[in-house]
C-alpha cells in the first residue's frame, strides 16, 4: 500500500466519522467522533513527518506521537464497539471496521519503516 491510499483511507475514515455523527447524534458519539477527527488528522501529518525523518531522534519522537494518537484511536474504537453492542447498529459496525482497516495500514507501514531505520542504523 502506497502512502497516498493510506492518506486516502484517513481522510474517508474522518468523512464516515462526520457522516456517522450526523445520523446518530448522541453526546458521547459526537465527543467520540471529534476525537477521531482530530487524532486521525494528526496521526495522518505525523506519518507523513516520519517517512521524511533521516535523523534517529526525530524519527523517534515522530514515532512517539503517532503512537500516542493511534492508541488514542484504537481505545476510541473499542468503546465504539463496546457500546455497540447492544445497540448493534450496522453504520457503527461498519465505521468501525474501516477504522480498523485503517489502523492495521498504519501499523503495517510502521514495522516497515521500523525495519528501513534499522537497517539505516546496521550501515
Amino acid at each position: 500500500m502506497i502512502v497516498a491510499e493510506i492518506h486516502d483511507m484517513n481522510e474517508k475514515l474522518q468523512q464516515s466519522a462526520i457522516n456517522l455523527s450526523e445520523l446518530i447524534p448522541s453526546s458521547s458519539l459526537v465527543r467520540d467522533i471529534s476525537i477521531i477527527i482530530r487524532s486521525t488528522g494528526k496521526v495522518d501529518k505525523q506519518f507523513q513527518q516520519l517517512i521524511l525523518k533521516k535523523e534517529q531522534v526525530e524519527f523517534n519522537q515522530n514515532l512517539d506521537i503517532l503512537e500516542n494518537e493511534l492508541d488514542e484511536i484504537i481505545f476510541i474504537l473499542d468503546s465504539l464497539e463496546k457500546e455497540n453492542k447492544e445497540r448493534r447498529i450496522d453504520l457503527v459496525k461498519d465505521f468501525l471496521n474501516e477504522g480498523n482497516s485503517l489502523i492495521a495500514c498504519y501499523s503495517r507501514a510502521i514495522d516497515f519503516l521500523l525495519k528501513r531505520q534499522s537497517k539505516k542504523e546496521n550501515i
